[in-house]
Parts: C-alpha cells; sequence; structure tokens
C-alpha cells in the first residue's frame, strides 16, 4: 500500500513547515523589498517629500513639496505607481502643506472647478479662480488635461493642491441631435 511507514504527523507538519516559510518569505518580500522599492522610487521624484503607503485602506499617501508645475508631478507619481501595480492600483491620496486662507480661496472657487469639470468650461474657471486668488493675495496655477483638473493655490510658504476628475464626455446620440439640434 502507498505510503505504508510514513508518519502522517510529520507529513502534516512538513505541509505546514513548508506553507509557513513561503507566506512569511512573501511577506518579507512584500514589506522589506517591494514596498522598500516604491518608496524609493517615489522619493526620487524631486516635489515629492514623503510617501505613507497605507495597506488596510489600499491608499498611497503622497506629500509633495512645492512643485511649479502639479500636472507633471502628479503623472510622474501616477507612472511609478503604474509600474509597480500593474492592475488595480491603489489610490492614491496627495498631501499638501495648507493653510485657512488657501482653504477659503479653494472654498470659494471649487463650484467653478467642478463646473468646468462637467461643462467643459476652462477658460472661464481659470480667469475666476485666478482672481478669487489674487483678491486673497495667493497664486493660481491650473492644468488641465484629458482626465483631471489640477489646481495648485501658493501664498506664502503654504500650497494646496486639488486633483479633480473630468467627467466622462458625452456624444450625443443621432435623434438628440436632430430633436434638439445639439
Amino acid at each position: 500500500m502507498f505510503g505504508q511507514g510514513w508518519r502522517l504527523h510529520y507529513v502534516i507538519l512538513a505541509c505546514f513547515l513548508s506553507l509557513t516559510l513561503l507566506g512569511g518569505g512573501h511577506l518579507l518580500y512584500q514589506r522589506f523589498l517591494w514596498e522598500k522599492s516604491l518608496e524609493k522610487r517615489l522619493q526620487s521624484i524631486p516635489q515629492v517629500e514623503g510617501v505613507t503607503l497605507k495597506r488596510e485602506k489600499d491608499r498611497i499617501e503622497v506629500e509633495l513639496g512645492p512643485t511649479p508645475d502639479l500636472k507633471q508631478t502628479y503623472l510622474q507619481v501616477e507612472e511609478a505607481l503604474r509600474d509597480f501595480y500593474r492592475q488595480n492600483p491603489p489610490q492614491l491620496v496627495i498631501r499638501d502643506r495648507r493653510s485657512a486662507s488657501l482653504v477659503k480661496v479653494w472654498e470659494e472657487a471649487q463650484f467653478v472647478v467642478y463646473e468646468a469639470a462637467v461643462r467643459g468650461t476652462f477658460t472661464d474657471m481659470a480667469r475666476e479662480v485666478e482672481e478669487k486668488a489674487r483678491i486673497r493675495g495667493a497664486e493660481a496655477r491650473l492644468a488641465v488635461d484629458g482626465k483631471r483638473i489640477y489646481v495648485a493655490l501658493y501664498k506664502d510658504s503654504y500650497f494646496l493642491y486639488e486633483i479633480i476628475p473630468l467627467a466622462p464626455l458625452r456624444v450625443p446620440e443621432e435623434r438628440e441631435v436632430r430633436e434638439r439640434g445639439v
């Protein structure tokens, strides 16, 4: 009969030890090599001041310093994350150094920004946000790409960053064009 003479408890113990070693090895790899490599890659971006990996919430917090081009910096961080997370990248949270004055500017300007995200009125948005910032003694820098609006507000040594996703472009159906002349 197959397995005669084998002691069942030794076989179970060997399987348990093998699984423990494999699981522990994977955990060590994930924690010390892979995560450290990701942190090192993100820290190599000049404007990144800090990185926090939140495993339980599946998100990565990246603290940015002052950056002349928020869009370019955000895209560099996003590219680094894509290189490490081929599928299902975690949520990216950008931390900044905001002041009460900059928060007030954002509170006044956010309606225009969100409206532009839906309607595409980017020229009006830029004009109004820059005006609201100027009134409060701050500087506004805005950028847009096919996916997001990037808002950076600066005053003294403080800065506030907001990245707003654009609403998906909706092409009118043929029936709507005929009915409304859209």
